[in-house]
Order: C-alpha cells, then sequence, then structure tokens
C-alpha cells in the first residue's frame, strides 16, 4: 500500500538539488554539502525518527536563520521528524506478480 503522509521540505528539497546539481556537472559538490544533514530513522516507529540540519532552515546568507542550528548539530542534539502513519492516507495498491514464462520465439 502506498500512503502520503506528512511530507517536510527538507525530505524532498535534497532529492531535487542533488539532480539539479548533477545535471550541471556538481554532483560532487552537492553531495559533499548533503552531508550536513543527520536522519536517524526508525523505520519500526516513524515516530520515534530524528534529524537535524547545521546550519538551520534558511539557505539566504543574511537571514537569522542561517545559521541558528549550528550548535545544535555540532552537539549532535535532534529534533523529531513529523512522522505519523494514523494520519497517512491510502492514495493506492501495488500488487508484485512474477512475469509469465515467455519463449525466445515471441521476442522481437
Amino acid at each position: 500500500m502506498f500512503a502520503q503522509g506528512d511530507v517536510v521540505a527538507s525530505e524532498r528539497v535534497w532529492q531535487m538539488d542533488l539532480m539539479r546539481g548533477a545535471s550541471r556537472g556538481f554532483a560532487r559538490l552537492v553531495v559533499s554539502l548533503m552531508l550536513i544533514h543527520r536522519n536517524v530513522a526508525t523505520p519500526w516507529d516513524w515516530s520515534q525518527t530524528r534529524c537535524t540540519l547545521s546550519l538551520g532552515q534558511s539557505g539566504h546568507r543574511f537571514s537569522p536563520y542561517r545559521s541558528n542550528r549550528l550548535q545544535a548539530w555540532l552537539a549532535v542534539e535532534t529534533h523529531p521528524r513529523p512522522w505519523n502513519g494514523t494520519r497517512a492516507t491510502p492514495i493506492g495498491e501495488l500488487d508484485l506478480v512474477p512475469a509469465a514464462p515467455t519463449d525466445e520465439t515471441d521476442r522481437p
């Protein structure tokens, strides 16, 4: 079953940044910058998942929130992720069925 639950921006932004950077030849730089994100996932109980970002929530150079999480990151402090499976809404179901054997003559 697929479900779309609570999703925070950092879960998707790093993927988009990596793809954009890779398409422009900056994959190594993008990957090295993504190492600042610490995430401790607990799939058996998503509500216990925790993470931290080293700089903070803003990437803007003059924002007061650009480096507001740096000290917590250095101290390996984390904060909870807003996962909650009970609020997830099922959006579909996928059944995986083995393919039927084919005869080599059936192939183009």
